[in-house]
């Protein structure tokens, strides 16, 4: 008796301790909306880099210094660091549901692209 007592009180105190801790992990995260604009530009310079041949890259194959680059003009383009987007990607991957969301709303921006 004494045992469902203590859950009844406990399984609230303890759900809301856990929600209350995810949102404060969240608050040093990308929002959805910067999270989408940073992978977009990221996909672009991806697809680009294998895109581009020069003397050492044949077509098809990433030139890891250009890429470089090309992160390091994003993150300053969106303002961040590449720190506050690698905690935000490992943020998103433990939260399939946020995520998908983000990729959900890439992929309505690139068919619009297609259309055009």
């Amino acid at each position: 008796m004494k045992l469902k007592l203590a859950l009844r009180y406990m399984l609230p105190a303890l759900l809301l301790l856990t929600t209350t801790a995810c949102e404060e992990s969240k608050k040093d995260v990308l929002s959805k909306e910067k999270m989408q604009a940073v992978l977009m530009d990221i996909n672009v310079a991806e697809i680009y880099c294998t895109m581009t041949e020069d003397s050492t890259h044949p077509r098809g194959e990433k030139n890891p210094d250009s890429l470089g680059l090309y992160y390091k003009i994003i993150f300053d383009h969106h303002g961040i660091k590449k720190e506050d987007f690698d905690k935000s990607l490992a943020w998103y991957k433990a939260h399939p549901d946020e995520m998908d969301t983000v990729v959900n709303r890439m992929m309505g921006v690139v068919e619009k692209w297609n259309v055009q």
